[in-house]
């Protein structure tokens, strides 16, 4: 699930993704396939950025930049 919402530091728009499997560590958070899939492709201009993770509760959060559409709605509006 993957939710919009607003950084309280900067007023900025942020996207959370909760991730479903709960982690009892730091450690296991740093092993799951998608993290270091990012770490694995640094930074991108057609990646979206992830900003921070959050651990609360063992349910892990990671914060990315938030983008006003979908990849579904650009490949609709360029007919693909």
């Amino acid at each position: 699930m993957v939710y919009k919402a607003r950084c309280r530091a900067d007023g900025s728009q942020v996207a959370i993704k909760k991730i479903k499997a709960a982690q009892a560590s730091w450690q296991g958070c740093l092993k799951l396939r998608e993290l270091r899939a990012f770490k694995m492709m640094g930074r991108h201009p057609n990646i979206v950025s992830l900003k921070e993770l959050l651990l609360d509760k063992q349910r892990l959060y990671f914060v990315f930049e938030f983008l006003p559409c979908t990849l579904r709605d650009m490949c609709g509006s360029a007919g693909l």
